[in-house]
């Protein structure tokens, strides 16, 4: 049997999630049939960093470092939309 650290309990190790989209939709009649809306949207909109797992293969040279940031950085949309 080989010693080996567990792979199964890698996020244990993780810290928490910190992901906040937000939206914003705005509606405006023009006369009886035209609607249009405004959309804004902001994903990751206070743009935290999420660090992913450390390195835990005893024998690798990045052991216990964090090499990677699986999400991504803040992303912002604006549309119009016409309903006729």
């Amino acid at each position: 049997m080989c010693a080996r650290s567990p792979t199964r309990f890698n996020n244990l190790r993780l810290d928490r999630s910190n992901n906040i989209d937000l939206s914003a939709i705005k509606n405006f009649r023009i006369g009886e049939k035209f609607t249009l809306q405004y959309r804004f949207e902001a994903f990751n909109a206070f743009n935290h960093a999420e660090m992913d797992t450390p390195d835990l293969s005893p024998t690798s040279k990045t052991f216990g470092k964090i090499t990677n940031q699986p999400n991504l950085p803040r992303s912002i949309q604006m549309g119009l939309r016409l309903k006729f």
